[in-house]
C-alpha cells in the first residue's frame, strides 16, 4: 500500500460544498406571489402592512431563524424535527426584510434589519422562544404593528441583534441592487434603499466589466 494510501488510513476527508444553498426570493406587497397561510382578509391586511412599511416577503428560504442565515432547509427537517416542530410560537412563522436599508424619526437614523414574525396563538412570549432567539442572535418581542394575523394570534418578532451584516442582508442588498429597486405607490414616503457594503459593490462590479468570468452556480443533482 502506498504512502498516500496509508495516509487515508489514519484521516478522514470530505468533500467541502455549500450543503444549504439559498433560493431567496423578495416578494414585494403587490405582486401576485404575494400569498400567506390565511384567508383573503389576513392576506390583506397583511399587504396593507407589508405596503406600508416597504416590507419584501423572503421565500426560498426557511421561515426560522435558520431563514436568516440563508440555509436552504432547517437542519431538523433531516429528522423531521425542525424548529417550528420544537417551538410552537413559531407558528405561520415568515421572514421579512425591510426594501429600506434606514429610517429617520425624532431626528435619529435607524437601521431596519430583516426580521422572522410569527403569530401563535398565545397570550406572552414564552421563555423557550426567548431562549431560542438569543441562541441564534435574536432577540424576540411585540410590535402593535404587527398583529394583523388577527384572530387572536400574538406577534411575536425576532429581530437581528448584531451590528455586522447577516448573510440575509448582503443577499438582499445584491439582489435588490440587481433588480434595479422597487416601484412604490406615489405618496410613500422617500426613504433611502439598500446599500451595499463596499466589498460586495467591487465584486458585482466587477461582474459587469468582465461578464465572462462569471461562474455559473450548478445545482447538484439529487442522486
Amino acid at each position: 500500500m502506498g504512502q498516500v494510501s496509508d495516509t487515508a488510513t489514519q484521516v478522514r476527508q470530505w468533500t467541502a460544498t455549500q450543503e444549504y444553498r439559498d433560493n431567496l426570493k423578495l416578494i414585494p406587497p403587490l405582486a401576485e406571489e404575494f400569498t400567506l397561510y390565511g384567508g383573503d382578509d389576513t392576506v390583506e391586511r397583511a399587504r396593507e402592512w407589508a405596503l406600508g412599511n416597504r416590507y419584501l416577503l423572503a421565500d426560498g428560504i426557511p421561515p426560522c431563524a435558520h431563514g436568516l442565515y440563508l440555509m436552504r432547509r432547517c437542519p431538523g427537517e433531516a429528522r423531521s424535527r425542525s424548529c417550528r416542530a420544537w417551538f410552537r410560537q413559531l407558528d405561520h412563522a415568515r421572514i421579512w426584510v425591510p426594501a429600506m436599508r434606514s429610517q429617520s424619526s425624532d431626528g435619529e437614523t435607524h437601521l431596519l434589519r430583516p426580521f422572522l414574525l410569527a403569530h401563535p396563538y398565545s397570550k406572552g412570549v414564552a421563555a423557550e422562544t426567548r431562549t431560542y432567539a438569543e441562541a441564534h442572535g435574536l432577540e424576540a418581542g411585540t410590535l402593535p404593528g404587527d398583529d394583523w394575523y388577527g384572530s387572536g394570534a400574538l406577534p411575536i418578532r425576532l429581530t437581528i441583534q448584531s451590528a455586522q451584516w447577516w448573510p440575509i442582508e448582503a443577499r438582499a442588498a445584491s439582489i435588490l441592487a440587481y433588480w434595479g429597486g422597487i416601484s412604490w405607490p406615489a405618496g410613500e414616503a422617500d426613504a433611502p434603499e439598500y446599500q451595499l457594503p463596499p466589498e460586495i459593490e467591487a465584486v458585482i462590479e466587477e461582474g459587469r466589466r468582465h461578464p465572462e468570468r462569471r461562474t455559473p452556480y450548478r445545482r447538484r443533482t439529487p442522486r
